[in-house]
């Protein structure tokens, strides 16, 4: 081998060896996501006035509430742009859906005379889910919250507050509190013990009448937080998602969206937007997507300003993205995002469910669709 050669082999053993010893750039990120379109739709109501969204799945299957030409609240299910009253089995009787699974299946409430009712709806067939212990009126009064893929309900009773219902057993969990929501294993999240803190819960062994509690951490420094916070949702990763309210600062006190990865010894902040100063979090999927809304000032007068809710989509690569408002909106009017949904990045496509004010006082149950794209970091905007 020449001089030449061997110089060429000896450069190409030096950039192996920088690039092998340097393993940190290599598992850095090469892509982040960008929204590059969002709209709105709205999903209508069931002929009277209002309605609002609840949740999605990944059929883009929407439930919520919406008012009849009666002004009863009926449980509604859209989907393919029909929205139908899924409550009218029910009678002229106040219902609304809070979640659907993957395979359809609706987790409400009704409500009559003699209390609430948590059900669940497979088709037209309801089935009521009834406290963990038998009791008299009203504390045999049952919600729910939130549902997963394997049919397991989240909810409350005003007496036992926290608990789930898994094949009908419904089981008491640790502490009382306001249980808002679970993910495919089970993890149920809330707001826990009487005590104004955050908890999660999971069961700790196989019988289904006993579970344990963590708490979540609140953001770094935590004395700068009201020790009372809540907590919405957990992803299938066990991240959660809620609202917390800072008392430290300029300005304060003021609520503020958290994230916590289920590991870390605090949570953190999400933001605001430019103009605004709370912001809450209400839902997260598997790829790290937030849902929830945040208020911005629209009208700033000498003496006072005037402030709305924005919906937003959250993600860490572009912070919070506003959420785009119905044309009947205004710049008064204001749009709040309760759920998103989990499809593949492969379609591009987050989509999510709130409420948008089409008058005063008055909302409408709407869908946003939002495209996001992958493009590599270099190229960023």
């Amino acid at each position: 081998m020449d001089m030449v050669g061997l110089r060429r082999v000896l450069v190409a053993a030096l950039f192996a060896g920088v690039w092998m010893n340097h393993s940190p750039v290599e598992s850095a990120p090469s892509h982040r996501f960008v929204v590059t379109a969002a709209q709105v739709t709205d999903l209508g109501t069931l002929g009277g006035a209002q309605s609002a969204a609840l949740d999605i799945n990944n059929s883009g299957q929407v439930v919520g509430w919406a008012a009849t030409a009666m002004g009863i609240r009926h449980a509604f299910l859209s989907s393919g742009g029909t929205m139908s009253d899924i409550g009218s089995v029910f009678g002229n009787e106040d219902s609304e859906a809070v979640g659907i699974n993957a395979s359809g299946t609706v987790a409400g409430t009704l409500t009559d005379q003699a209390g609430s009712t948590a059900f669940i709806m497979n088709g037209s067939a309801a089935t009521s889910l009834f406290a963990p212990i038998a009791l008299n009126p009203p504390f045999n009064s049952t919600h729910a919250t939130g549902i997963n893929d394997a049919g397991e309900v989240s909810g409350g009773t005003p007496f036992f507050p926290t608990f789930w219902f898994s094949n009908a057993h419904a089981a008491q969990l640790a502490g009382n509190g306001e249980a808002k929501g679970l993910n495919a294993s089970g993890v149920v999240v809330g707001d826990g013990d009487g005590k104004g803190q955050v908890w999660t819960f999971k069961t700790c062994r196989i019988a289904p009448d006993e579970a344990c509690a963590q708490d979540v951490p609140l953001p770094d420094p935590a004395a700068n937080y009201d020790p009372v916070y809540e907590a919405f949702a957990i992803s299938d990763q066990g991240e959660v998602v809620g609202t917390a309210t800072r008392t430290a600062g300029v300005p304060s006190p003021v609520k503020r969206a958290y994230y916590w990865n289920g590991a870390a010894a605090a949570s953190v902040e999400l933001g605001v937007l430019p103009t605004g100063s709370n912001s809450h979090g209400q839902d997260i999927n598997g790829m790290h997507f937030i849902a929830g809304y945040a208020d911005e000032r629209t009208l700033p007068l000498p003496t006072f300003n005037v402030t709305r809710d924005r919906a937003f989509l959250y993600h860490h690569d572009f912070g919070l993205f506003a959420l785009p408002t119905l044309p009947v909106t205004g710049l008064l009017g204001s749009c709040r995002a309760f759920a998103l949904n989990g499809l593949p990045l492969s379609t591009g496509l987050v989509q999510l469910v709130g409420l948008c004010d089409v008058a005063g006082g008055i909302t409408h149950a709407v869908r946003w669709d939002v495209t996001i794209a992958s493009v590599p970091i270099f190229l960023r905007p």
